[in-house]
């Protein structure tokens, strides 16, 4: 998937741009008589629908720039998902999808319980064992595969994590580089460009972010998770990786955390890593924070020194998550 080469200005403007708020009550009730049922805002675009003939909807209102297709593709996975039983967010109507004022809509059922904005050793378990379970699942039908991996909220192409990559790096081109940092600057550019990204190994259903604030604990004691935006296939490792990061992140940055350890062997539970796959995990693990740290460097928040600095500490922090799933 190629992206478009935008400023990082254009890119969130663009993400966050929606239109027809104070009507999209209006718009459901007519496509789908929720009763004028009122609207919560949870999201940029996305509200819980407070329905007054049965439980709550979630309605995702996408930026007008996302193509339709995308909001059914995610249906469409969404769908397959619940054929499998697995504890996702369900579609709230069997014509999800609609449109309001040229952006597409997405209407799932709000799932109720305690979302995991913080997680014991517990619930990181929890976790892990779910995302092992996600990745035995069967692969996608031919009509349903698209790459994913890549935050929605980080770019407007979506597509896959080497995607959303080169476009944080495509924005640098667009940002003055102080001469005092211009070497931190070409040292991570060549770094970057020799990624290996372990695009031939063993693929499987990515969640788009799998962090703790996307998951809900039901009341019956079940993980579901949420904010399937941009969901797709893609090297397995990309989501294991970045759910490790977050066990990282909430373990003050201790890659030996019993965090750390309650994910993998939740994973382990159901999926044992190939010999390569350890490389591409470690590989992965900077690298949404990367993306991040390049849109604060643009906006003025962080030096150039910094964003290189934060790259190099979470690799090798990736490097010691690696060796430690490995040796499990």
């Amino acid at each position: 998937m190629t992206t478009a080469r935008r400023t990082l200005q254009d890119t969130w403007k663009l993400i966050r741009q929606r239109q027809g708020m104070e009507s999209l009550a209006g718009h459901l009730d007519r496509q789908y008589g929720t009763s004028g049922g009122a609207l919560v805002p949870l999201d940029a675009g996305v509200y819980r629908v407070d329905r007054r003939d049965g439980p709550p909807w979630v309605a995702r209102l996408f930026p007008a720039v996302r193509p339709l297709e995308r909001a059914v593709g995610d249906a469409h996975i969404l769908r397959f998902l619940e054929t499998h039983a697995f504890p996702a967010e369900r579609l709230a109507h069997a014509d999800p999808v609609s449109t309001h004022e040229g952006q597409a809509v997405l209407v799932t059922e709000f799932v109720s319980g305690s979302p995991l904005s913080q997680a014991d050793d517990r619930a990181f378990l929890a976790l892990g064992e779910w995302l092992g379970r996600l990745h035995t699942l069967p692969e996608l039908p031919a009509e349903m595969r698209r790459a994913g991996g890549a935050i929605h909220s980080f770019t407007l192409d979506e597509g896959s994590l080497r995607d959303e990559v080169s476009e944080a790096m495509s924005w640098l081109t667009h940002t003055t580089i102080p001469d005092e940092h211009r070497r931190s600057y070409d040292d991570l550019v060549q770094t970057v460009a020799g990624v290996d990204y372990g695009e031939t190994l063993p693929s499987a259903i990515l969640h788009p972010d799998p962090v703790p604030k996307n998951f809900v604990a039901t009341p019956a004691g079940e993980i579901v998770a949420i904010d399937w935006t941009g969901v797709g296939g893609g090297p397995r490792v990309h989501t294991l990786a970045f759910l490790l990061l977050a066990a990282v992140s909430q373990s003050r940055w201790n890659p030996h955390s019993s965090r750390v350890d309650a994910v993998i062997a939740g994973y382990r539970r159901h999926i044992t890593l190939d010999g390569d796959e350890y490389a591409a995990l470690a590989a992965a693990m900077p690298l949404h924070v990367l993306v991040r740290d390049c849109g604060a460097f643009c906006m003025g928040r962080m030096t150039f020194d910094e964003v290189a600095g934060g790259y190099s500490a979470i690799s090798r922090l990736g490097r010691t998550v690696a060796d430690k799933t490995r040796g499990a």
